[in-house]
């Protein structure tokens, strides 16, 4: 990443040196591009037939942003250092998805034109299948910028709001009419999420609306997969996501394909 480019996006020169170090490490050009109210804090892209790779974050979390691009610098060092014939991405099915949730959808939600419904069908899965994929990573990240040290403070910061917004997001999900298992897919992956964290940061009371919710069993067994990724390896990460997917009935919702960028 040219100098300027990272100096345009308030990196701090720890956080400049990481990313320069992952570029030189695994040969790659790394492109940061703001975005306006992306469905995630932050994301991960591989860039394919020599493109550059891509972290994609919202404009409202970029007083996080060091821990953010740390984070998901996390992924491409995950994928650059195992084999290139274990490199899979989730593809979506969407007429699985369709076969899923269509019917209760277009019931549960009225107001939506078929346009529109198809399009929340297609984002509700991505979310679900992305979220499913990404976590057994995400666990394993986290633990490896604690390791390291350097960014411990600005983890800390960083984590604790993502905790307290997935807080939000967990009761509010409870209130929300949407096809059941969208619904369901949405809480717990919430709910594993905002558990894993409040054990991470030592503060396991920010669990507390999971532990008292009906969603509290899955959210457990959710949480076990993430934790069976413990290796690093991509492999034990796609088969700790499958056993996610099958935990929350989407299994059939996605395919792994080859990826080699």
């Amino acid at each position: 990443m040219e100098q300027e480019a990272q100096e345009q996006h308030h990196l701090l020169p720890e956080t400049r040196q990481f990313v320069a170090e992952t570029e030189r490490a695994f040969n790659r050009r790394i492109v940061l591009e703001p975005v306006t109210n992306h469905w995630a804090r932050a994301t991960f892209s591989l860039g394919e037939r020599g493109k550059p790779d891509r972290v994609r974050y919202d404009l409202k979390a970029v007083e996080h942003l060091d821990h953010l691009v740390i984070h998901e610098l996390g992924h491409a060092r995950l994928n650059y250092e195992a084999a290139a014939s274990e490199r899979f991405r989730a593809t979506v099915d969407r007429e699985a998805v369709h076969r899923a949730i269509g019917t209760e959808s277009a019931i549960v939600l009225p107001w939506l034109s078929p346009e529109r419904l198809a399009a929340w069908e297609q984002i509700a899965a991505t979310w679900i299948v992305s979220t499913a994929t990404s976590l057994p990573q995400d666990g394993l990240i986290e633990s490896a910028i604690e390791k390291d040290g350097r960014f411990v403070a600005l983890q800390e910061a960083s984590l604790r709001l993502q905790a307290a917004l997935l807080s939000q997001s967990f009761q509010a999900n409870r209130r929300n009419i949407l096809p059941e298992k969208a619904k369901h897919a949405f809480g717990v992956l919430d709910g594993a999420w905002l558990t894993w964290l409040a054990r991470f940061l030592g503060q396991p009371e920010l669990s507390r609306p999971v532990g008292e919710s009906t969603l509290a069993r899955p959210v457990n067994d959710v949480l076990e997969a993430i934790d069976s990724a413990e290796s690093g390896a991509l492999r034990d990460c796609r088969q700790a996501t499958d056993r996610i997917a099958a935990q929350l009935g989407v299994r059939d919702w996605y395919s792994w394909r080859p990826f080699a960028p």
